[in-house]
């Protein structure tokens, strides 16, 4: 009997679908969006490899910065990177990103002070998407290692209030696991009365880990405006914190 259970085991294993058909695409640019090189071009081409693809970072690229990314516009927020398949995005990294303002004068500008008086119309889109919207969309299930998210000013050098207006969106059955990583610096353009977008949202029975990591919501102004939460979460979802600290 042990015999023919080890068997049936061996042969159950050999049926499954060849973990060798998994990849590693690594980013040889410094631009978040743009060719195969970047990190955008990377996660697509692990999109459209079946199998849980690794996208790796060359040691020459230490920092990614999305400035290349568009700018979206509209209240509800676009993010530049779009995970439909089982990811491993493998650090260290640290991407820093630049939350543009342009007002109805087209005038384009870091906020490292917007005026006053501007109308917010556009800023850079998020980090990340995980799995398509729907109730019955596609399981996707991506995990993030040593990836920092970190504000910039205008330009690598000096610092900045804000990174981006959003960290994450975590789509209906998926799941996302951050480990080791610092997100610095989220928060939506609801601080110019945009949109109510909190900065990582988990869809309906979807589900968001944060592991040994820190998240600092930092606003200028004292306070997210117009978003009353980091994380949002849907029916059915779970959000594990495990030795981390979100401070907003």
């Amino acid at each position: 009997m042990k015999v023919r259970v080890v068997v049936v085991v061996a042969a159950l294993l050999l049926a499954l679908p060849a973990a060798a058909g998994a990849q590693t695409f690594t980013v040889t640019s410094s631009a978040g969006c743009g060719g195969a090189d970047t990190l955008q071009g990377a996660i697509k081409a692990a999109n459209a490899k079946r199998g849980v693809d690794t996208v790796a970072f060359a040691a020459s690229v230490p920092k990614i910065g999305l400035g290349s990314c568009p700018l979206r516009s509209g209240e509800g927020n676009s993010l530049a990177m779009y995970a439909t398949d089982d990811l491993t995005i493998q650090g260290p990294v640290a991407i820093r990103g630049l939350l543009w303002w342009l007002d109805q004068s087209g005038n384009i500008g870091n906020p490292v002070m917007p005026p006053s008086s501007a109308k917010q119309i556009a800023v850079n889109t998020g980090f990340l998407q995980v799995g398509a919207y729907g109730d019955t969309a596609k399981a996707v299930h991506v995990t993030i290692n040593r990836v920092d998210v970190l504000p910039q000013g205008v330009t690598p050098a000096q610092p900045g209030y804000w990174s981006l207006p959003a960290y994450a969106l975590v789509n209906p059955n998926s799941s996302l696991t951050v480990n080791r990583s610092r997100i610095e610096g989220i928060i939506d353009a609801a601080q110019m009365n945009r949109s109510s977008t909190a900065p990582i949202e988990v869809g309906t029975n979807a589900s968001f880990t944060l592991r040994d990591s820190y998240v600092y919501n930092s606003a200028f102004f004292g306070e997210t405006a117009g978003v009353d939460a980091v994380i949002t979460a849907g029916h059915g979802s779970s959000v594990v914190l495990d030795r981390s600290v979100i401070y907003d």
